[in-house]
């Protein structure tokens, strides 16, 4: 399961041979059999590093945030449906429901949990290799770190 606290994070040049076996699996076929989603993901995941990475959260600009939750949203409503994979299904399912709550309150730990899911979900579904840990948010890249 999923954790937002930084100490379940596991860094790169951490992770053991089966983990970094797991996340070629996961590219290979839940990444190929979601192309769209991995899209979205990657456009949302540049979002969250442009606007929270470099002490963005300390000075967020709550009507982007807003803005991209509720694109979140609508996008997830549209594509989710042609979402077969469970663990992606319930991780989209999460990151919807983050979504809502970024519209609704100004809780910064929201943007937080939306970036990390998004990080770890380009990692799974994309060739995202520019990354320094995994933080072991979303059920998709469950590690074994």
């Amino acid at each position: 399961m999923f954790s937002d606290s930084d100490d379940q994070a596991t860094a790169s040049d951490e992770l053991s041979d089966e983990t970094v076996e797991k996340v070629e699996e996961v590219r290979d076929t839940v990444g190929k059999e979601n192309k769209s989603i991995g899209r979205f993901v990657s456009e949302t995941h540049d979002f969250y590093n442009e606007t929270t990475g470099y002490g963005g959260m300390s000075s967020l600009d709550w009507k982007k945030q807003t803005k991209k939750a509720n694109t979140i949203r609508s996008t997830l409503d549209e594509k989710m449906r042609n979402v077969n994979d469970k663990a992606l299904t319930k991780d989209l399912e999460r990151i919807r429901e983050l979504a809502k709550a970024v519209v609704n309150t100004e809780n910064k730990e929201n943007v937080r949990m939306l970036h990390r899911m998004f990080h770890d979900l380009d990692i799974a579904l994309n060739d995202y290799n520019a990354y320094d840990v995994i933080w072991n948010a979303t059920n998709t890249l469950e590690t074994t770190n």
